[in-house]
């Protein structure tokens, strides 16, 4: 409740610390929260720029020639082969799947998924 109280008057132009001096915040809870609300906005900040420099198309990162996907991420990898995001991880780690770890999590190489996803369909039919 009192986020959106102070995130609706934050919008109206009020200054942070007036707002939490306002409500009875002692110096040093505000000097706190002004922390952690700068540290809020930095991370933010370093989101968009992530984003602005790993675009994503839906759950794929798409190639700048064709427009094919050539990454997926966890979620998107997790479906394909029908287990959890968890066991895609793990496969991940273990090397049965191709990718990278990056700081928003895996980024996993859509034909090594495509490809674990035949051959366990493969192993299914015979």
């Amino acid at each position: 409740m009192l986020a959106r109280v102070l995130a609706g008057s934050l919008r109206g132009g009020l200054k942070l610390r007036v707002l939490l001096a306002e409500i009875g915040l002692g110096p040093v809870d505000v000097e706190a929260a002004i922390a952690a609300a700068s540290a809020l906005a930095d991370a933010g900040e370093a989101w968009r720029e992530e984003r602005r420099r790993f675009p994503l198309s839906g759950n794929a990162e798409t190639s700048g020639s064709g427009g094919e996907a050539e990454s997926v991420d966890v979620s998107t990898a997790a479906l394909l082969l029908r287990v959890t995001p968890e066991r895609v991880r793990q496969l991940a780690r273990a090397g049965d799947l191709d990718g990278t770890r990056t700081s928003r999590g895996w980024l996993l190489v859509r034909s090594s998924v495509v490809d674990l996803c035949e051959r366990r369909e493969g192993k299914a039919a015979a």
